[in-house]
């Protein structure tokens, strides 16, 4: 893998991140009740300035991950994609205090240790 790869993967597995806290804060914007009914949520959601970044955030993403497909075979461009898992969950945790357990930690671990061998082995 040459360093473009790297950065291609790199740069989609940030913006997955960024998509995915844009959505979750665009379902915790202002005017959205947790007993509102399904109609009422998916009006508030759809007006979140949070929901229009998220989809910003994942159309970058699938331009970068196109790049990253023409660099890379999909053998190794999927399983290191799969670093987005972690980096939300992290995400998660930083932004919006949610908490990591011990399983899901060890759940990251795995995954980072995973696609340190993809990385290794190409």
């Amino acid at each position: 893998m040459n360093a473009a790869s790297y950065i291609v993967i790199l740069g989609a597995v940030v913006f997955e991140m960024i998509g995915q806290i844009c959505f979750k804060r665009g379902t915790a914007s202002e005017g959205i009740q947790r007993d509102d009914d399904l109609r009422d949520f998916w009006i508030a959601v759809a007006r979140s300035r949070w929901t229009y970044a998220g989809a910003c955030a994942y159309g970058v993403e699938l331009l970068l991950w196109i790049a990253a497909l023409h660099f890379l075979p999909l053998s190794q461009a999927f399983p290191l994609l799969s670093l987005s898992y972690c980096g939300v969950a992290i995400a998660g945790r930083w932004f919006l205090k949610e908490r990591i357990s011990a399983q899901s930690a060890a759940g990251i671990v795995l995954i980072t240790l995973g696609a340190a061998c993809i990385v290794s082995g190409s």
